[in-house]
Order: structure tokens, then sequence, then C-alpha cells
């Protein structure tokens, strides 16, 4: 933490010292170039150290202002701070981590499915094997119901489509107009892996675990 401090306090310093450094050497070179004697550049020279300060002292009020938040967040090294988040006009707490905890994700969810994988070359779409949250749908989601669902950002992050596994889709109700998850999980051994790159909210589950927290 002290460490990253100090570097911090050495790049401050650095980057206020560069500022008057480019204002000199500004002045300097429009003077080479025979702008010395233009009023503009006349008015910057007799004023060079009140226009350093003015931006210093500029620069300064807004690090003042954005330390609370760098330290809040863990800028510095520490516990990052919970941030808030809001669903169904309830303020939620939640750890400021880059995984929301799988029951935040679940709450957050208008819809959540278990759904069979169905592909040929040209196209895959889902078959629907059951409801585990139900939500109003306008694209009329139901069990044994076949959809196409956008996985595009997933397949991005890794996520590959294949013929007869099971997944599980988490949607918002912003989500389900175009049918883009929020959450895309494929059971492998009957169980679901949520955050398994984050220890910090890993779990690991089966449906019917999965379908206990829905219920919850």
């Amino acid at each position: 933490m002290y460490r990253k401090i100090i570097i911090f306090i050495v790049f401050v310093l650095v980057g206020f010292a560069m500022i008057a450094g480019m204002l000199h050497l500004f002045i300097f070179l429009q003077e080479q170039i025979g702008n010395g004697e233009v009023t503009l550049i006349k008015s910057i020279k007799e004023n060079l150290w009140p226009i350093t300060y003015a931006v210093w002292i500029f620069l300064a009020l807004g690090l003042l202002v954005a330390l609370p938040a760098m330290m809040k967040d863990g800028f510095f090294g520490g516990e990052p701070a919970t941030v808030s988040t809001v669903s169904n006009n309830k303020i939620e707490r939640m750890p400021a981590q880059a995984l929301p905890p799988l029951e935040h994700q679940i709450k957050s969810s208008a819809l959540i499915i278990l759904a069979r994988t169905q592909a040929n070359q040209d196209r895959v779409w889902y078959y629907i094997i059951d409801i585990l949250k139900s939500g109003s749908s306008p694209n009329q989601i139901s069990k044994d119901s076949v959809v196409n669902i956008n996985t595009k950002m997933w397949e991005l992050l890794g996520y590959k489509p294949i013929a007869g596994q099971e997944v599980v889709f988490f949607f918002t109700e912003d989500g389900l107009i175009n049918l883009s998850p929020l959450e895309t999980l494929t059971v492998q051994d009957g169980k679901i892996i949520y955050g398994k790159d984050d220890p910090t909210t890993k779990q690991e589950l089966t449906i019917e675990e999965l379908q206990k927290k829905v219920l919850l």
C-alpha cells in the first residue's frame, strides 16, 4: 500500500513539473520562430508562473475531489468498498468485485431457464427443458418450446454451443427483448460452475441446488 502511495505521489509531482516545463518550452519555441513580441506570447511570458500556479491549483482541486473515490475503490491497495445496485426498486449491497455473487444475478434476472443445445452446420437453437425462474417474456418462452438465443457476446468470452449440451441462461427484463442472456452456464456432470475464474464468487452446484437458491 505505502509503495503505491509513494509511486502515486512521485507521478503527481512529475506531472506537475512537466506542466511548468512545457509552458517554458512553449514560450522558448515561440521566441525562436520570431513570435516573442506577439501580444499573447508576451502576456503569457510575463505571467508564466501565475498561469502555472493556476493550472496546478486546478489539478490539485480535481485530485482532492477524486481521492475519496480512489481510496474507496482500493486504488492504493486497501479493501474495496461495497457498491450499491438497484433491482426491483430496492437497493442491494454487493462486494465491489469483478463478478457479482450468484445470488445477485438470480435476483437481477427476470427469467432463468435450463435448455438443451440443438445445432447443425448453419444454425443453433435451444430446446427449453425447464424454467427455473419465470417472468414476463415478450418472446413467449415456455417449457418444451424451441428458441434462438443470442449468445454472440458469450461466444467471444469462450462459450461454444455444442449439440446436446445443457445450458442455464439468465435473462434480465431488457435482455428478454432480444434474448441476450445475462449469464450463460454450461451443465457438466449435472452441475454448473459460476465464477470459475473468481475464487471470491465461485460456486459449484446442481440444477436442484440452483433451483433452491432461486426459491429463497
